[in-house]
């Protein structure tokens, strides 16, 4: 199932998604995440068995991605991640000399870095 718009993706309603899957009995898998720029068209979540898919099928699923013209933290840890190194990098240019803002954004940095990652959960029939 491909895009309806240029955009980021901005959230997926995974509960949605999972609800949808199990009632249709479905593997659904995402090719795409959060904070990624997807063009028209592009695949966002493989279905199977292609076979089940219909136009009702399809609405529903579109209904689970939410899309915008720039990329947000609720979802995308990575873009949070990149603000943080942005500021660190403009703090510490010649220019701009503020060593203090470079610390503190490599301070909030680390322990993110550190934290356990979420655990996956998995589908079992």
């Amino acid at each position: 199932m491909g895009a309806l718009e240029d955009g980021y993706l901005q959230l997926i309603d995974a509960d949605a998604l999972m609800a949808l899957a199990s009632q249709e009995d479905l593997l659904l898998r995402l090719e795409r995440r959060p904070g990624h720029y997807l063009v028209k068209g592009q695949a966002m979540v493989m279905v199977w068995p292609g076979e089940r898919v219909t136009e009702a099928l399809v609405d529903q699923l579109n209904d689970a991605f939410v899309f915008g013209n720039q990329r947000t933290a609720t979802q995308d840890v990575e873009f949070s991640f990149y603000q943080l190194v942005e500021i660190a990098v403009r703090g510490a240019f010649p220019g701009i000399n503020d060593p203090f803002t470079a610390i503190a954004c490599v301070d909030r940095l680390g322990p993110a870095l550190c934290s356990p990652r979420p655990t996956r959960h998995a589908i079992t029939a």
